[in-house]
């Protein structure tokens, strides 16, 4: 007969939380229920430096979310035993601001105007793992 396995809570709820990590933090989406793409955050962190009204500070305040969001999600699963988790982050400093994030991703953007239909979430990991690559 096999010996049974001990079960792992710590591993099983790593298998959760980062199951719901992907379902929750790489797909953004709008009060409609439509993808954020590049184009929308883009448009959103242009207007960061120079907002008028609620509408345009409110745009400012959703690019600034989510890229702390992204960058937070990133956080935990740097932290995930996970090589699976690791594949999707990268290395920064450990002093990094909001600010010099988005001129990291403003500059990706601005630098792949073919990729601006894509989701804005994969769009901000790939600008910060150029930016901050793993050795």
């Amino acid at each position: 007969k096999h010996a049974k396995m001990k079960r792992c809570p710590m591993r099983q709820l790593h298998t959760i939380t980062l199951a719901a990590i992907l379902a929750l933090g790489v797909t953004p989406i709008t009060v409609s229920g439509q993808s954020v793409t590049g184009n929308d955050l883009l448009e959103r962190c242009d207007i960061w430096d120079n907002f008028t009204d609620m509408g345009s500070a409110f745009e400012s305040g959703m690019c600034q979310g989510e890229l702390f969001g992204v960058w937070n999600t990133a956080s935990i699963l740097n932290h995930l035993p996970s090589v699976q988790a690791r594949l999707l982050t990268f290395c920064s400093p450990e002093e990094v601001t909001l600010l010099r994030i988005r001129r990291i991703v403003v500059n990706y953007l601005q630098a792949h105007p073919e990729r601006l239909q894509e989701s804005s979430s994969i769009l901000i990991l790939d600008a910060l793992r150029e930016a901050f690559p793993c050795p």
